[in-house]
């Protein structure tokens, strides 16, 4: 089992092809405003700030990354909102650190709804993550 997973987690069955998930910001204040500004209206300095927290993090973690994969949005959401979020944030960061990124190992299929409606009163305003309908994994770190 890949270690940075919850012991309960049903990928013990069919394990992930990455060693773990690295969460470095509760979705709060501060740092749920600027990603909002940042994916919803265009601050790209807010996106890049963002950027800079999570390269300052990672430089804490030990973990070896090989490459940098966002998570690609459908082209009509690219389209209407300009640019894809990850793929700023992974060129960010592969400037910071020196590592890999790569957009052609994931492709959308789907056009979803979006993702950042609240579920639960224990998660109040935590962003939707929902890819059981999409085929892209998250592939963030220590690819196999």
């Amino acid at each position: 089992m890949p270690n940075g997973f919850h012991p309960d987690c049903a990928c013990k069955a069919d394990p992930p092809a990455f060693q773990g998930i690295i969460s470095p910001f509760s979705y709060a204040y501060p740092v749920d405003q600027l990603i909002k500004r940042f994916k919803e209206q265009g601050h790209l300095a807010a996106g890049k700030l963002v950027s800079l927290l999570l390269a300052e993090h990672l430089r804490s973690e030990p973990l070896k990354i090989d490459r940098l994969i966002p998570i690609p949005i459908h082209p009509f959401k690219r389209l209407k909102r300009g640019f894809n979020q990850c793929d700023l944030i992974c060129k960010d960061l592969s400037q910071a650190l020196a590592i890999p990124w790569s957009r052609r190992h994931l492709r959308s299929q789907r056009l979803t709804p979006p993702h950042s409606k609240p579920f639960g009163p224990a998660n109040e305003g935590m962003p939707l993550l929902n890819l059981s309908n999409s085929k892209a994994t998250l592939k963030a770190f220590a690819l196999d």
